[in-house]
């Protein structure tokens, strides 16, 4: 009788156990903070057209798979600009982080979609201030060219040199 009941309680356990470890790994792929990921769908992805969602804006030249990207913090720390960034859908792929002020666009780094832990993104980006030609506010722009899909997410900073 106790051992049936021992029996019964690491069964239980177990199960419990395979729950958690299947259930996390699976959000972990498929739903990474999709509430604060702007979403394209794909029949806007087909049309070869430009959509824009509050900051974020997406670039779409003619595929039917869904990308996102999202700057998850950008802010100036020690004449920093540093900028993280979680992407969705892309496993590969170029990443290009511009400043944008008076309609003039200066790219600060570049790098390429990577697997960091569990999520892909595009690594943090840490770009001295000194590469802006002036303070005040400006747009970072995240582009993430994905197989020739392009997306891209911006914040706005106040920059003072």
């Amino acid at each position: 009788m106790k051992i049936k009941k021992i029996l019964t309680i690491l069964i239980a356990l177990l199960a419990a156990c395979i729950f958690i470890f299947f259930g996390f790994k699976n959000i972990d792929k498929k739903n990474i903070n999709h509430n604060a990921i702007s979403k394209t769908t794909s029949q806007e992805r087909a049309t070869n057209s430009t959509t824009t969602k509050g900051e974020n804006t997406t670039v779409n030249k003619s595929t039917t798979q869904n990308i996102y990207v999202k700057i998850i913090n950008a802010l100036v720390v020690q004449n920093t600009i540093h900028v993280g960034n979680i992407i969705n859908g892309a496993s590969s792929g170029d990443c290009k982080l511009s400043a944008i002020k008076d309609n003039n666009e200066i790219v600060l780094s570049t790098s390429k979609v990577i697997l960091d832990g569990n999520n892909y993104d595009c690594g943090i980006f840490n770009v001295p201030i000194i590469k802006l030609s002036s303070s005040g506010q400006w747009t970072i722009k995240l582009t993430v060219d994905s197989g020739g899909d392009l997306v891209s997410d911006s914040e706005v900073l106040d920059v003072n040199l």
